[in-house]
């Protein structure tokens, strides 16, 4: 014979109760969870959103810059031709070579 014993009562009803409190705990969680994740996506949006601002005028100009750039006309070659380099006269006896440098003389 046993010196003690153990009397089991049903829990059906305590199993139920704390099944209860896990799932409101749990949406508790979720709805915090779903707080802070909506906070921080709001504060990264409206940090973006202030960084486009002040960048957009300067990406303007670039893409303005580069878009007349891109417009302009050459200049009217068919009038004058192309340029050609012209040599240097030769120098005479009495006068000083010319220095040479690095400019392209244009007839």
């Amino acid at each position: 014979m046993l010196s003690g014993h153990a009397v089991l009562y049903p829990a059906d009803a305590e199993l139920d109760e704390i099944r209860a409190e896990a799932r409101e705990e749990g949406r508790q969680e979720g709805v915090a969870n779903g707080v802070v994740i909506g906070v921080a996506a709001t504060v990264a949006a409206a940090a973006l959103g202030a960084v486009a601002v002040k960048a957009a005028p300067h990406i303007k100009s670039k893409l303005n810059g580069l878009r007349s750039k891109l417009n302009r006309k050459p200049e009217d070659t068919a009038e004058t031709g192309p340029l050609q380099a012209v040599p240097e006269p030769p120098a005479k006896k009495d006068e000083e070579p010319p220095r040479r440098g690095r400019h392209l003389h244009v007839a």
